[in-house]
């Protein structure tokens, strides 16, 4: 299966304190093909994160990120008959 392709994501997020943030995101990934056909069309992702900061020195801070996500992958049925 050739799954090569561009994806994209987009992420919204809000930071409650200097301490505590979450995001939400939206992940589009490309198609997968087998011998030039497509079998799964539709392949994306939802997630969900938080994020938590810390400030190391006056210009220096660092932070870390745990989510989950749900992955949607819908797929083409054919009859292989048909390219034989």
């Amino acid at each position: 299966a050739d799954a090569n392709g561009i994806g994209w994501n987009a992420n919204l997020g809000y930071q409650f304190n200097k301490h505590i943030g979450a995001e939400v995101g939206y992940m589009s990934l490309p198609r997968v093909k087998n011998n030039g056909v497509v079998v799964i069309k539709d392949n994306y992702a939802i997630d969900l994160a938080v994020k938590g900061s810390i400030q190391v020195h006056d210009k220096l801070g660092v932070y870390g990120k745990v989510g989950v996500a749900k992955v949607t992958s819908k797929y083409t049925s054919y009859d292989a008959c048909l390219f034989c």
